[in-house]
């Protein structure tokens, strides 16, 4: 029998926590260079603005690229990189665009981190996981259980959740913007102003900070590990 959430329902217009972790639970990511990476991706297939500079190797002439953009069909909300995993929560607009993203990511990271690190293989698990997010509560605590996953990594985040580089906390609760993620999808519930939304969203993470396990229960249904 296929693992939980392996086998996915694909639906327009829905939101999903997608889950993937290495081989074997052998770190995807070894440096900042590697996280620099994987980010790099989800702009290149999500950023409308993105284009790629790259020199004709004949005529010498300046050429851009646009990036594969998926971003008429998945909205990322929130991420967070981990050393041997990430998550994603997305609003899988067109039925398909989920399956398109990760598939583009997934070999794109693999084909990256191989030839840097001079391995051969499948660098994942299996396939990515996801779990359909139906309520709009369960959408924001486990936005919180997601951001709040570096705290299991070390002190220094537990005191600190801005210091974790590799997540999408800061764009909720530090005035960081990027074209490519959509925190307002959450940040809407708090207020329609988005400084005062960042604070009650800080205020909303920061509160549970020690008791992740108990955040982790409350909700099991939705998380694949």
């Amino acid at each position: 029998m296929p693992a939980k959430n392996i086998v996915k329902v694909y639906v327009d217009n829905s939101f999903y926590h997608i889950y993937n972790r290495g081989v074997n639970k052998q770190a995807i990511f070894l440096g900042d260079s590697d996280y620099r990476y994987f980010l790099y991706l989800l702009r290149k297939y999500l950023d409308p603005t993105f284009k790629k500079r790259y020199i004709d190797p004949v005529t010498g002439g300046n050429h851009f690229v646009e990036g594969a953009s998926f971003m008429e069909d998945v909205k990322l909300i929130a991420f967070t990189l981990m050393p041997n995993h990430f998550h994603l929560l997305i609003h899988n607009v067109s039925k398909y665009g989920m399956a398109r993203l990760l598939r583009r990511i997934g070999t794109s990271y693999s084909l990256y981190f191989n030839k840097k690190y001079d391995r051969v293989g499948g660098l994942f698990q299996d396939t990515y996981k996801a779990v359909m997010i139906t309520n709009q509560e369960h959408l924001l605590h486990l936005s919180c259980y997601v951001h709040l996953n570096p705290t299991e990594l070390s002190e220094k985040y537990a005191k600190n959740l801005k210091s974790y580089d590799h997540s999408s906390y800061n764009y909720f609760v530090g005035g960081r913007k990027a074209k490519w993620l959509h925190p307002y999808i959450l940040l809407d519930m708090f207020y329609p102003n988005e400084e005062r939304a960042g604070n009650c969203y800080a205020d909303f993470v920061e509160s549970r900070i020690g008791r992740f396990l108990d955040i982790r229960e409350s909700v099991k249904p939705f998380i694949l590990e």
